[in-house]
Parts: structure tokens; C-alpha cells; sequence
């Protein structure tokens, strides 16, 4: 079963719209910044599993 949204196509394909043509750009633009707040925990994270 398709779920058909207002602009006539797909549940499927809306959100795809949405993650490439504005969640996407956003998340691009703010990666710098995102990296600059969660990058320390990842870090940590890679040298307790080592």
C-alpha cells in the first residue's frame, strides 16, 4: 500500500524531497558547527573501544 501525500506522490518520495532539498542543505551547511560540539564524544567513544 502507497500512501499518497498532498503533492500527489509518496509518503516515500515527500520525505526524500525533504531530506535532499532541505534537510540536507542544512545539515551540510551546519556540519562545521555540529562537529564542533559532538566530535569531543566521539572521540572518547573510539578510545574506549579500542
Amino acid at each position: 500500500m502507497t500512501t499518497t501525500g498532498s503533492a500527489g506522490g509518496s509518503a516515500n518520495e515527500e520525505q526524500e524531497r525533504f531530506r535532499n532539498d532541505v534537510a540536507g542543505p542544512l545539515w551540510v551547511e551546519a556540519e562545521e558547527e555540529i562537529e564542533r560540539y559532538t566530535g569531543p564524544f566521539g572521540d572518547v567513544a573510539l578510545a574506549a573501544a579500542a
